[in-house]
């Protein structure tokens, strides 16, 4: 995986994602600009949470990923107080 930063946008170049030899997601790049709201939207099974796993597992930076369980999730937290919450566990 390789991060560029370029003025307020991020690129984040990623490889070819396998499990077991099994090719799930092919190389690309995922652009992020600052101070904005991003989503990765998709039907059900095509890799979406994988990508994000693999992403925040080799990233350098701090990140956190929060859980898609709703046991894991509290209704009554903001998204940022959740991800506090996540990442003191």
């Amino acid at each position: 995986m390789m991060i560029n930063f370029k003025g307020d946008k991020m690129e984040i170049f990623y490889p070819n994602i396998t499990v077991k030899k099994q090719l799930y997601i092919k190389s690309g790049c995922i652009n992020i600009s600052k101070n904005k709201i991003h989503m990765i939207t998709g039907k059900n099974g095509v890799g979406k949470s994988l990508l994000l796993s693999y992403l925040h597992l080799k990233s350098e930076y701090n990140t956190v990923l929060l859980s898609q369980k709703n046991d894991e999730v509290i209704p009554s937290l903001t998204v940022i107080k959740n991800s506090n919450y996540s990442a003191q566990k």
